[in-house]
């Protein structure tokens, strides 16, 4: 599978927001978000041969969510020899009141 690097991802607030929204109304019970810093991510990405970066959805043992993200290479492979990330600052209680996605 070739790199996405073409494809800029960006989508609308409005998008952004329905898309916020339809998780919520399925999930009520979860996480709505979750935040790493930039030191964290610009790690990953400074890894050799990072050309992006892939998010899975998990959970820890007690029940909370868990994102680990890692490195993908240009060839759509998980550099899981850099550094994986968790431990994100989960939303709620970690959230902007003021953002529409959070409405």
């Amino acid at each position: 599978m070739a790199s996405t690097e073409s494809n800029d991802h960006e989508i609308t607030v409005t998008q952004a927001q329905a898309l916020a929204r339809a998780f919520r109304e399925r999930n009520p019970r979860a996480e709505r978000a979750g935040h790493f810093g930039r030191r964290a991510i610009e790690k990953l990405l400074a890894h050799p041969g990072c050309e992006g970066i892939r998010i899975y959805h998990g959970a820890h043992p007690d029940g909370r969510a868990a994102l680990v993200m890692v490195g993908v290479d240009a060839r759509n492979k998980d550099l899981v020899d850099g550094p994986v990330l968790d431990e994100h600052k989960p939303c709620p209680p970690n959230c902007d009141a003021g953002s529409p996605l959070n409405s």
